[in-house]
């Protein structure tokens, strides 16, 4: 099954055995629930209508008995999961994985299922909250996550944002065996001040960048450190007079990769940005812009203008400042 590796779950096995091992965890989830909080009545609409998360793993969604969810035209819903503590879950997007996020509605048909999501080439700390659409349980492998601002980049709320602000969800982590406490207790000492980074767990995660920016912040996010990079006129035309001069408008994917260009051998260990999709369309800012940045071509690795020529965009590995004890998946120094 699709999700099976990523949560390294104990629901393996025969489909039996995983209903019966699923619904004793949803039984022993709701005797702690019911022996620790009583149930407290709430009026008005906070408690009105809430939607009872009974599950976060797509293989117990069926055995545990979880209600589908419609969020069309929503801008979020009411959740519960400890009786006594509902809480919001609002469908938000960033123009920039920045802060600065706007508040939406979901778009039509946005049925389906909260769940926690673990990609198997990801490290533990790079799990997510997210919305699976489809039709109902049976058809979860077939459906589709639920789409933030731009088509095809998810909505989801990451574990270090979970750890802060959602004990709830965090007991159902807990209780469902997807997170221990030791890794939540390291997310909790992790450097607060990425809510305005791109926030990478691992080199060959694609980002989502914005040609009109000048700067990007990214974050390198382990279990244990943080490093924070500010990377300056990325998407400018160094050659140009003007101090601001992003050429181009448009969204892009992309990725770093250590670099095997000849060139590049001097500076030890380089990073170079390999743009792998466009995602809304490339266009310059003027129309009588010369083409001296290059337009973003996908499969290419980004190009700069420099003495004359284009050459890749590159970043030294010893100018991040790791102290060369930083273990980052795929960021490697001499």
């Amino acid at each position: 099954m699709l999700f099976s590796a990523p949560f390294r779950s104990s629901c393996t096995g025969s489909l039996a055995a995983r209903s019966r091992v699923c619904s004793q965890m949803v039984a022993e989830t709701s005797k702690r629930f019911s022996s620790t909080h009583s149930t407290v009545s709430f009026s008005g609409t906070r408690r009105r209508g809430a939607h009872k998360i009974l599950t976060l793993r797509p293989e117990c969604i069926l055995s545990s008995g979880q209600k589908i969810l419609d969020i069309s035209g929503r801008t979020g819903k009411t959740a519960i999961i400890d009786e006594e503590d509902p809480f919001f879950l609002r469908y938000t997007y960033s123009r920039d994985n920045s802060s600065n996020t706007r508040r939406v509605v979901a778009p039509p048909n946005s049925t389906g299922f909260f769940y926690y999501h673990r990609h198997p080439d990801q490290p533990e700390v790079a799990g997510q909250l997210r919305f699976r659409v489809c039709d109902d349980a049976t058809r979860f492998d077939q459906g589709h996550d639920l789409d933030g601002k731009i088509a095809g980049v998810p909505w989801s709320i990451h574990l270090w944002k979970i750890v802060k602000h959602w004990k709830q969800i965090l007991s159902l982590l807990l209780d469902e065996r997807l997170a221990d406490q030791g890794l939540l207790d390291d997310v909790k000492r992790l450097d607060p001040d990425i809510r305005s980074s791109i926030v990478l767990y691992s080199l060959s995660e694609p980002m989502v960048l914005h040609l009109d920016r000048e700067k990007i912040n990214v974050a390198f996010v382990t279990r244990k450190n943080v490093l924070k990079i500010l990377i300056r006129r990325l998407f400018v035309d160094q050659a140009s007079t003007s101090p601001s001069s992003t050429p181009y408008t448009g969204i892009i994917k992309a990725r770093f990769e250590l670099s095997d260009l000849p060139e590049h051998e001097k500076h030890g260990p380089t990073l170079v940005l390999r743009i792998l999709d466009i995602l809304q369309p490339v266009r310059p800012v003027s129309r009588w812009y010369n083409g001296r940045l290059p337009s973003p071509t996908p499969g290419a690795l980004f190009q700069h203008y420099r003495q004359g020529t284009h050459q890749p965009w590159f970043l030294p590995v010893k100018k991040l400042g790791t102290g060369y004890d930083f273990d980052f998946p795929g960021l490697v120094s001499a």
